[in-house]
């Protein structure tokens, strides 16, 4: 009996040496760092040395295709991986590259992949675009697995792949959504044809910038349509095989974008007017807010206003002639502008002794109380108390009880002020922040500074007759 206990304790003494040597030899390889990670849905493999911006980069590219999926509305049903080779580092004082290809592998499979070679020019937009690129590329590789390897074209024409980006941003940041409004009151947004026909490559920072708004807009206005995610999945899928120009698989796709020869064009221009309004949640900036605050304090009265004692047609004429070189004034010294309805008479809020007397006046004032109230939609903030208070000062004008309303138009004037400087302070020093004080370069001004080196490099000689004889003659005298 002492034997058989003895022997069952020294089993499972062994034994469990045997499991804690196990158990330290598996920990061991579970923590080895093998110099890859992969994202929480196992699509996106990341190579590298350094394990956090592995980890950074894996939350990255789920995140940018939690965003496309979101924004075509597709359910996350990945076929192929996607490889990120991480070369380099951000802090090496070098250019930064990131090179996209897609690979077929033997047995029909794909192997999509992205060689990002780091530098300090190293941006997460651009890494952004290229995962798009392949994100999109492997929705139509799902549709088309038979299809030739896309390692040696673009697998997207560039308005699309940028469109989707842009659109992305547009959702989630309104900053965007204001200057899409802004280029399109400019008149500067592309025709669809533009946008077709056009190459990034060839364009700099301000016409970029027009042509990655426009097509955002495009892209935004084909997801509006009826059905429009499952279209522009349809024609995402169908592009890469497609033979013809794409714009008429855009047709065949969306037909209610083309029923005559000029409809596209026409359906664009609309669409172009309904994104280009603002919506309540396109807060303004301090500064806007005060330029619209002070137009919408500006009222203005026709010339001639029933009831009101005019000047007598002797003493107007009289008057316009001695004032001919001059600027006419009305009977309350403010100068008349010319205006679609003829001459008018414009006042300042805080003039308004001088039209209290004039009749109707709160028919007159109602457009400003309803310019007042859309602007407190839209106002920023510290603005909007503000604007409440000059619309109880507009109903005390039409009241005709103006009592406490200098000292209550001083305190608001004095607000507005201290919160324009105090908005300009603070752009000065973001300013001077940016241009002094960060340690890595923004590459904002790149292109100008490319732009000047060529202007500056001296031209190639000319080798044509009229060159060489000019060439004698100034070496001559």
């Amino acid at each position: 009996m002492f034997i058989t206990c003895r022997y069952t304790i020294g089993l499972i003494a062994f034994l469990f040496s045997e499991f804690i040597s196990l158990a330290e030899e598996s920990n061991s390889i579970l923590t080895k760092d093998n110099f890859v990670s992969r994202s929480s849905s196992r699509q996106f493999i990341v190579h590298g040395k350094d394990s956090k911006a592995r980890g950074a980069v894996c939350v990255f590219c789920e995140e940018v295709k939690e965003d496309l999926l979101s924004l075509i509305k597709q359910r996350d049903r990945w076929r192929y991986p996607v490889v990120i080779q991480l070369r380099g580092d951000t802090t090496n004082i070098k250019s930064s590259s990131i090179k996209p290809s897609v690979y077929k592998l033997p047995g029909g499979s794909y192997r999509l992949q992205i060689d990002a070679f780091l530098g300090d020019s190293f941006k997460a937009k651009n890494l952004k675009d290229e995962l798009l690129h392949l994100l999109l590329a492997e929705i139509i590789l799902k549709s088309n697995p038979n299809m030739q390897s896309l390692s040696k074209k673009k697998i997207l024409p560039d308005w699309l792949r940028i469109g989707l980006a842009e659109a992305i941003e547009y959702r989630k940041d309104r900053e965007s959504a204001m200057l899409f409004s802004s280029i399109f009151k400019r008149g500067k947004v592309m025709s669809i044809n533009q946008i077709f026909e056009s190459e990034i490559q060839d364009m700099n920072s301000v016409s970029e910038a027009v042509y990655r708004t426009s097509c955002c807009g495009l892209i935004l206005a084909l997801l509006s349509q009826q059905d429009g995610p499952d279209k522009l999945r349809k024609y995402i899928s169908s592009l890469a095989v497609h033979k013809g120009p794409s714009i008429d698989l855009l047709e065949k796709v969306f037909p209610g974008t083309a029923e005559s020869k000029n409809s596209m064009e026409k359906w664009w221009a609309l669409k172009l007017a309904e994104l280009a309004q603002p919506t309540v949640t396109d807060v303004l900036s301090p500064l806007k807010t005060e330029a619209e605050l002070n137009a919408c304090l500006k009222i203005v009265f026709p010339e001639k206003i029933k009831g009101f004692k005019q000047q007598s047609t002797h003493s107007k004429k009289t008057s316009r002639g001695i004032m001919s070189f001059l600027k006419f004034k009305g009977k309350d010294n403010k100068p008349l502008k010319k205006g679609i309805g003829g001459e008018k008479r414009e006042f300042h809020i805080d003039e308004y002794r001088q039209f209290i007397s004039y009749p109707n006046l709160d028919k007159s004032l109602k457009p400003n109380e309803n310019r007042l109230l859309f602007l407190s939609y839209r106002a920023f903030p510290l603005h909007r108390p503000m604007i409440h208070e000059y619309q109880k000062i507009l109903l005390q004008i039409v009241a005709g009880n103006v009592k406490g309303v200098d000292q209550k138009l001083t305190r608001l004037s004095k607000l507005r002020a201290l919160i324009s400087q105090s908005t300009e302070d603070a752009n000065d020093y973001l300013n001077w922040y940016e241009a002094t004080q960060l340690k890595m370069r923004s590459g904002a001004f790149l292109e100008y500074q490319k732009t000047l080196n060529d202007l500056n490099r001296p031209l190639p000689p000319r080798k044509d007759n009229l060159s060489k004889y000019l060439d004698e003659i100034e070496n001559e005298f």
